[in-house]
């Protein structure tokens, strides 16, 4: 029967102790060290978590949900006290007899329990002496003062050397007293324990309760615990329907927490190395706890710093961070420490200190229970963060931490947890990286890359790389691409994003899929890579697109890239811009353009364009019309090719029309031009149909490859055989071979007031161009070609070249070959000889001497290459230009080329020596006077009129000082004031100064026209003639005016 006053039995359980202590007093030292053991190793600084603990399980084993109280109060002799009070079943003798117990607990045959088997109530002792637990069923107290009182008490020597020998320290824990009298516990609760706190434990149990983080390790390691209130703050655990568990705290925000457990029964080969009483406990549980943030979203690539990194690698968590355990929970905290960005807590085994995970089967199981629970809290994070929750590189913190890590990246990596671009779940040897993309461009690359992932931040990526996930790069991906179909606009919108990630490589895109702008009800088409497409500018306008649309529909091999799919990378890719220009350029126009012109007939392209009773108008050629009309310049191939109708519908290339009234209809012979249809003529303006090469004026066209002369440009040949060498190419003037000669006139001055006819026209430097030289041979002007006149400025051909008859402008004239003076004449010396020695033509006697001189040059030069009487040289004519400015038969006349002989031949019969009379000679194939012809000088009696003799020397000396020739006169001259030459045995004549032959004999009449002309000879000035005759007239008048000349 139990006593009212002893209802635990504490009496008998002390009698027990102290009786063996002192029948053994070893038996004392192994429960003090034993004791001491558990307070100061296994259980120092746990005392709150236990006694947490020991209340959860007294409300468990009651029924109820867990509720505990912990506060500090003042206790006796001013100590203050940490109470901890639970809801639980109360204090019954078993609980007594196990908290009197070191060994034994009674909770062995309790299923659902935390505590060590009685032995963590121990940790009262790290704080206190004195532990009280006060219950409304009794209340029992355990004091280290009573305990040595009682010890005292049996008088044992034995014993009380051992207390002596430590110190009065004794087990405070063996020995219970029933106490009465005593406050009971606070309403709403059972039991208290009511601990009076060491002055030096104080603080560190102050700073423990007061830390917010110990309430959220106590609901970890506690999961029954249901509500806990600390220093008269409350917090209580909710169970959401979603699986996650929240944590409310007065005054505090809600905290969220994703919990995964594993559970199981142990199979007792598990258990083997466990203690025997441990070995009923066969149910097993591991839970990870993961904080979520306040606010969860789809997806946080973009927000690094909102959630917890894996401590130990991506840094530590810190104050302000989520609660994350530190240690393994095993199920109260361990000092395993985790490195993981989740909480471990679980029925780990652990040693006697509680401090370590104990080593063996059931652990080995339990970890790998935690390793698939993890791999299960990976999928139900958010994809975007799971990457979050792996290990990285990194060195583990602890030998279980590394197990884990090491688990849990090896079962991921085989787990589908990494979400692709396009939204499937892949495993990590499946999945791939497409570095430098953005998110939105993953997901239209996933489409034809299975397993592509979205671009993660860089933190993620040695994560994702740890678990084996490839890294792909810009080609393979081009290439995948040609394997899907898709319409234009994804292909543009894959351009986009690629352009807005890293600057694309463009030899990686260099086979990226294109779509081309098809026709309409045709199959559309694609080219692969970007290189050489057409691509229409952004500001391209309406009536510029509908034209390049209509010229695609009839142009299957014009490669435009599809304006949805428009994009600036294609650009930089290498595509071109599709300008109205471009378009036309292209060789796909030209070949069907070509295609058309070769049968016209046959085209399938054809449409209605004429009101009832009209004819077929080619698409092509309407297409082409229509981009022009949106500014395309037309490239010179195309020039004249393309196909149109005539004004009696039929066939006819452009170059083969003209344009009705226009400037060329009136200077052309009629029949050589045929009309445009009117429906050409009226649809379009003269200068689009003039652009393609209708003709409106003279066309204007560049020959790339003027030997072949695929244009059939007339008399190209003859130029080419004059030219220098072959030119790369020309400029060309078309139609000036149907001009009417009677029109040469107008034809000339529309020539002349075209820019671009000018330009062709203007001379190179290798000498005329192609069209200046044709209109230089063949333009007509009063039955003549224009090289036939000269300008009226040119003086110097007066009498050879007629006038032009017609008012241009010098250089247009002299580019056409209007000789512009005797140096531009010269440089056709045949025609100028021609001219020259034609007795029809009269030439002044003072235009004798320079273009004898001029021709003497040329002919000499034909001498020398050999060119007489051939192809290439020149044909000397039979008469002479003599200096009286007549054309005599050249076996009549002589080269003068001795001055004094001009006063005994007659002027028609001898032509200018010029400089050197030798070359002269041998260029016109004549005798020299001084060869031709023998003289005889006749002089009368010497002077003896010494005054007449004074003066005609005073001449000679004048003449002399004036051209500053040391001349001796006196002996130098003979004076003669009759003198007389006989030519050939003719009657002698008189002269008035003469040379000798041979001698050099210098005779003069005294005059001054004879001492100058004599005294310029002699001196070697004879150009200076007129000046030496100006001195000895001794007139300074004459002297000025000859300074001049």
């Amino acid at each position: 029967m139990t006593d009212p006053a002893d209802p635990f039995g504490t009496e008998a359980l002390r009698s027990a102790v102290l009786d063996s202590w002192a029948r053994s007093p070893a038996r004392f030292r192994e429960d003090a060290n034993a004791e001491e053991s558990l307070a100061l190793g296994g259980y120092a600084g746990r005392v709150l978590v236990e006694l947490v603990a020991n209340a959860v399980d007294a409300a468990v084993e009651a029924g109820v949900p867990a509720r505990v109280r912990v506060a500090f109060v003042a206790g006796t002799d001013a100590a203050p006290e940490l109470r901890v009070a639970d809801n639980g079943i109360g204090l019954t003798p078993a609980a007594v007899a196990g908290l009197a117990s070191l060994r034994a607990s009674g909770k062995r045959d309790t299923a659902v329990t935390v505590g060590h088997f009685g032995v963590g109530f121990t940790a009262v002792l790290s704080v206190a002496d004195r532990a009280a637990v006060v219950s409304r069923s009794g209340t029992v107290v355990f004091d280290g003062a009573r305990t040595a009182a009682a010890v005292a008490d049996l008088q044992n020597a034995t014993l009380d050397g051992e207390v002596s020998r430590r110190s009065g320290t004794v087990p405070v824990l063996r020995l219970p007293w029933s106490v009465s009298g005593v406050e009971p516990p606070p309403d709403g609760f059972t039991t208290e324990v009511r601990l009076p706190l060491r002055p030096a434990a104080r603080a560190d149990v102050e700073r423990l309760v007061a830390d917010p983080r110990t309430v959220d390790d106590l609901f970890w390691a506690l999961a029954e615990l249901d509500e806990i209130t600390i220093d008269g703050v409350t917090s209580h655990r909710r169970r959401e329907d979603d699986g996650t568990v929240t944590l409310l705290t007065d005054g505090a925000a809600a905290r969220r927490f994703r919990v995964v457990e594993r559970t199981g029964v142990a199979d007792p080969e598990l258990l083997a190395d466990r203690p025997v009483e441990e070995r009923a406990r066969r149910r097993w549980w591991v839970r990870w706890i993961q904080p979520l943030p306040e606010h969860e979203t789809a997806d946080r690539y973009d927000d690094l710093g909102t959630f917890p990194t894996a401590r130990g690698s991506n840094g530590p968590t810190t104050a302000g961070d989520p609660w994350v355990a530190d240690t393994v929970g095993a199920p109260t905290p361990t000092d395993e420490p985790l490195s993981l960005p989740a909480g471990l807590i679980g029925t780990f085994p652990v040693d006697d200190t509680r401090r370590r995970l104990a080593p063996g089967a059931l652990t080995d199981h339990l970890l790998s229970a935690a390793v698939d629970g993890y791999v299960e809290l990976l999928a139900a994070t958010e994809p975007g963060d799971r990457w979050r929750l792996l290990p990285t590189a990194g060195f583990p913190v602890g030998p279980i931490d590394g197990r884990l890590r090491e688990g849990i990246v090896a079962a991921a990596a085989a787990a589908p947890l990494l979400l692709t671009a396009t939204g499937d779940e892949v495993t990590a040897d499946r999945a791939c990286l497409l570095p430098g993309i953005t998110p939105r461009a993953a997901e239209l690359l996933g489409q034809a890359l299975p397993g592509l992932l979205a671009p993660p931040p860089v933190a993620a990526l040695p994560v994702l790389r740890a678990l084996g996930v490839r890294t792909t790069d810009l080609s393979a991906a081009s290439g995948a691409l040609a394997g899907i179909d898709r319409p234009p606009a994804f292909w543009g919108e894959v351009y986009r994003e690629l352009a807005a990630g890293d600057r694309p490589d463009g030899e990686a895109l260099a086979d990226l899929p294109v779509p081309l702008l098809g026709a309409a009800g045709r199959p559309s088409r694609r080219a692969i890579g970007p290189r050489g497409l057409l691509l229409l500018p952004a500001d391209a306008g309406v009536q510029e697109r509908a034209a390049v649309r209509r010229l695609v529909a009839v142009v299957p091999g014009l490669r435009i890239v599809d304006p949805e799919a428009s994009a600036p990378l294609l650009e930089r890719l290498g595509a071109r811009a599709a300008t109205p220009s471009a378009v036309l350029a292209d060789p796909a126009v030209a070949a069907a353009v070509d295609e058309l012109a070769a049968d016209p007939e046959s085209s399938d392209d054809l449409v209605d364009d004429l009101e009832a009773g009209g004819g077929p108008r080619p698409a092509l050629t309407r297409a082409v019309l229509d981009l022009v009309v949106a500014g395309a310049d037309v490239p010179a191939p195309l020039v004249g090719r393309l196909v149109l109708t005539d004004a009696d519908d039929d066939w006819a290339r452009a170059d083969e029309l003209h344009v009705p009234g226009s400037p060329l209809a009136s200077v052309v012979r009629p029949d050589d031009l045929v009309p445009v249809h009117p429906d050409w003529s009226d649809r379009y303006p003269a200068t689009v149909l003039t652009a393609v090469g209708v003709r409106d004026g003279f066309a204007v066209v560049e020959v790339t490859d003027p030997v072949t002369d695929d244009l059939s440009l007339p008399d190209l040949d003859e130029w080419l055989d004059r030219h220098p060498g072959p030119p790369s190419a020309i400029t060309a003037v078309l139609d000036l071979d149907l001009v009417d000669e009677d029109r040469w006139p107008r034809a000339l001055a529309l020539l002349a007031a075209d820019p671009a006819a000018r330009g062709a026209v203007r001379p190179g430097p290798d000498g005329p161009s192609y069209p200046g030289w044709w209109l230089g041979e063949f333009a007509v002007l009063q039955g003549a070609p224009l090289r036939s006149f000269r300008l009226p400025a040119a003086h110097d051909l007066e009498g050879l070249y007629d006038v032009l008859p017609l008012a241009l402008d010098a250089e247009f004239a002299r580019a056409c070959g209007v000789r512009t003076g005797l140096a531009d004449a010269a440089e056709d010396p045949q025609e100028l000889l021609d001219r020259f020695t034609d007795a029809r033509r009269v030439v002044a006697p003072v235009l004798v001497r320079p273009v004898t001189d001029v021709l003497v040059d040329r002919i000499l030069v034909a001498l020398q290459r050999d060119l007489f009487d051939t192809g290439d040289g020149l044909r000397m004519p039979d008469g002479v230009r003599t200096l009286a400015g007549t054309v005599v038969d050249a076996d009549d006349a002589v080269v003068l080329d001795a001055p004094w002989w001009a006063q005994v031949l007659a002027a028609d019969t001898v032509i200018p020596g010029g400089v050197d009379p030798r070359r002269t000679a041998e260029a016109w194939d004549l005798p020299c006077a001084t060869q031709e012809y023998g003289a005889q000088v006749q002089t009368g009696a010497a002077p003896t009129d010494a005054a007449w003799v004074e003066a005609a020397r005073a001449r000679l000396t004048r003449a002399a000082a004036a051209l500053g020739a040391g001349l001796d006169v006196s002996r130098e001259v003979l004076l003669f004031s009759d003198l007389r030459v006989a030519v050939d045995g003719a009657p002698a004549v008189a002269v008035r100064w003469w040379v000798e032959p041979g001698s050099g004999r210098l005779w003069c009449d005294g005059s001054a026209e004879a001492a100058g002309r004599a005294i310029a000879w002699r001196a070697g000035r004879w150009p200076d003639r007129q000046l030496a005759v100006a001195a000895a007239q001794d007139s300074t008048l004459a002297v000025l005016e000859a300074a001049l000349d």
